[in-house]
Formats: C-alpha cells, structure tokens, sequence
C-alpha cells in the first residue's frame, strides 16, 4: 500500500518494519539486517522519512548509536508538515503569477496553482491559526521558564494541555519562526525541545561579546561593580 500510494520501496519497507516493531524503534543495524539491504540504503530511507516527519532519531545516553522511533506524534505531526508544505506551494505560485501577471496564461495557470493549494492548506489546518500561534507563544514561555530540554509529553503534561495540542504548538513554532520573535524552537538528539535564539538575529561578535566571563567585558577589563 506504501509503495502504491508513492513511497519509495525500501523507505516503504523501512517505515512498515518500524510501524510493527514492538518498541516502534529500530537501528539501522537492525533495519538492514531484517530488511536485507545495505546499510546505505538504509540511510537512504531514513532520510526521505525524516524529511516527511514520520520518525525521529534518539540516542542512548553516552552513545552515538541512533535509534529510529515512530513516536506518538508521528501522525499529527506528518500532517501538519504536509499542511507546511502546501502554504509554500501557494506562496510560490502566487509569486510566480505576480512576475508574469495575471493576463499572461503562464500568470493564469500559476493563480489557479495558487488558489488550489491555499483551498487544500485551509481544509487541513481550519479557517484560524490564530489558536496554534498562541499556543507556539505559550510552549517558548514554557521552555523558558523550565529551563531545560522537554519533549512534546512533559510539555502536554506541565500546561495541562492534551498531547495533540502541545505537538500542534510545537510544529506552528518550527514551522512558522517568524512568530516566536528572536526565540527559535530547536529538537534536541533525543527529540526532546529547547529554546534558543534566532539564527542571524545576532552577529558573530555579538555573540562572542555575550559568551565572555562573568565580571569580564569584551575587552577583558573587570566591569564596574556596585
């Protein structure tokens, strides 16, 4: 079913292993070995996959070896980073339709791309994302205020909220940073989030004045203390 609804076949068979595993977590090792293939097709696969968001890799603590995991978010959270996908579809289609304009036929066909794609994001997200946007507001207060990595369940758990609703936030943050102002959203190896600035938000110098010692400005002489 995989294969004929457009997965590639080892991505195919490589989701399917981690979908019936008990834990819904495998190695590459451990993939290759019952799939049969090679371990670069193995990373091959993996890789298409995380790029449709449908696993996550975590690590054992004090080792590199990855674990490939289908979480509980995988499915709300696939769906959300295809709903991405669409909003950017629509907005390059509009760009384009604006360069060559709306009386030439290569405008016409990039508007019509452009309103099909906005109808197919507003059925998958809803006639509001105001809701999703407040909530990514709420979970960057929150890992601030805890101060340490969370993943998507201690977040649910902390604010009180349903697990679907604390994912929601955390994809609306990732995929949409432009809200979050100079915070940005980041996964941590064990999937878990974290708070930290925007990328470009400060410049290297700025950021290597900030690193300096307490009580040690940039140039090295002692700060005034009261």
């Amino acid at each position: 079913m995989m294969i004929a609804t457009g997965l590639p076949r080892t991505a195919a068979r490589v989701l399917a292993s981690l979908v019936t595993a008990p834990s819904g977590t495998r190695t590459a090792a451990e993939l290759a070995q019952r799939l049969r293939v090679s371990p670069a097709s193995v990373s091959k696969a993996v890789g298409y996959l995380e790029g449709l968001d449908v696993l996550t890799r975590k690590y054992e603590p004090g080792r590199r070896r990855a674990h490939h995991v289908i979480d509980d978010d995988v499915w709300l959270r696939a769906w959300l980073t295809s709903a991405h996908k669409n909003a950017v579809w629509a907005e390059t289609a509009q760009e384009g339709a604006d360069l060559f304009g709306p009386s030439t036929p290569a405008g016409g066909r990039l508007q019509a791309m452009h309103e099909f794609f906005v109808g197919i994001h507003r059925d998958m997200t809803g006639p509001s994302t105001t809701v999703p946007l407040d909530d990514a507001i709420t979970v960057l207060a929150a890992l601030l205020h805890a101060a340490r990595p969370l993943t998507t369940s201690e977040l649910a758990a902390a604010l009180g909220w349903p697990k679907a609703r604390a994912a929601t936030a955390v994809q609306a943050a990732e995929h949409q940073p432009e809200v979050c102002g100079p915070l940005a959203l980041q996964r941590t190896p064990s999937g878990a989030h974290l708070v930290t600035a925007q990328h470009g938000r400060l410049t290297p110098a700025q950021r290597t004045a900030l690193a300096q010692r307490p009580g040690r400005c940039p140039s090295g002489s002692p700060n005034d203390r009261p």
